[in-house]
C-alpha cells in the first residue's frame, strides 16, 4: 500500500509476500481479530499462531512470543 496526499492504493505487493505470519491474541475478544485469524487459517500462504494471552503478547507472553518471531525468520 502507498500513499500519496491522503490518497491510499493498494498495490497488490501482500500478495508477493512469501512467508507471512498471523499472531492472535486469543484470550483478547476481538470478533474482527477472530474473523482475521480464520482468513488467514484458509490461506495456505499464512502461519497461524493463537497465543492465550491479552492484547500485548509483547508483555504478557514474551517467551512464546520471541519463539515464534524466530520460527517466522527461519
Amino acid at each position: 500500500m502507498w500513499q500519496h496526499n491522503g490518497e491510499r492504493r493498494l498495490t497488490g505487493a501482500a500478495g508477493r509476500i512469501a512467508r507471512k505470519s498471523y499472531i492472535r491474541a486469543a484470550s483478547y475478544a476481538n470478533p474482527g481479530f477472530d474473523l482475521a485469524l480464520a482468513a488467514a487459517k484458509a490461506d495456505p500462504s499464512w502461519h497461524t499462531y493463537a497465543v492465550p494471552c491479552g492484547h500485548d503478547v509483547m508483555i504478557d507472553a514474551p517467551d512464546r512470543l520471541t519463539e515464534i518471531l524466530l520460527e517466522a525468520a527461519q
